[in-house]
């Protein structure tokens, strides 16, 4: 029983290594987090492609040309991103910057309502001034937020990582071996 343990305990241990050294190489190069989430994308994207053109070609009739269109699509989108790994966290972030550009004016009318009706207007203008400053660092830096999501990432994996091992540090002592004094028995022995 004690084996089992300490051999699931060892196997936990090397895991939490892992996840720390992992988390370091995120804090130190964000950008192999985006690479690798991309890489993943693309292989999908162009196994998608590959058995959507084989079941377009062999379905033709039934399928007619929408399905060899959409996976060679697939296709394409795929090879590209596994090209350009970074061109999506790129892409994302222009989009997300985008987003938030449009979100900080649609708040600055709304504070400027506000402001009109003689209500609280001073929150909604701090508001949607960082909205509207986060959104155009965004638009033309779009790498950071990939990089600030992957470097955090990073930190909870070794802080998680860190855990574990202070966790198992502190478990290993008060593993008894089978029929030692102390030995909780079960009721149902």
């Amino acid at each position: 029983m004690k084996e089992n343990i300490s051999k699931t305990l060892s196997r936990a241990r090397w895991g939490s290594i892992a996840l720390i050294l992992f988390g370091l190489v995120l804090v130190i190069y964000p950008d192999f987090g985006s690479k690798t989430v991309a890489g993943i994308i693309a292989w999908i994207l162009m196994g998608i492609g590959i058995l959507g053109l084989v079941v377009g070609v062999l379905s033709w009739p039934a399928f007619g040309f929408g399905t060899l269109a959409g996976s060679a699509l697939s296709l394409v989108i795929g090879f590209y991103i596994m090209r350009s790994p970074l061109s999506l966290a790129s892409i994302l972030g222009v989009l997300l910057g985008a987003l938030l550009t449009v979100q900080g004016l649609g708040a600055l009318g709304d504070t400027l309502r506000l402001r009109r009706n003689g209500q609280l207007w001073i929150p909604g203008l701090i508001w949607s001034i960082l909205t509207l400053v986060l959104g155009l660092i965004l638009i033309f830096s779009p790498m950071t937020t990939s990089r600030v999501v992957m470097t955090v990432v990073g930190i909870i994996m070794i802080l998680c990582g860190a855990g574990n091992l202070y966790t198992h540090a502190k478990v290993t002592p008060f593993i008894r071996p089978t029929g030692e004094k102390g030995k909780i028995i079960d009721a149902d022995e």
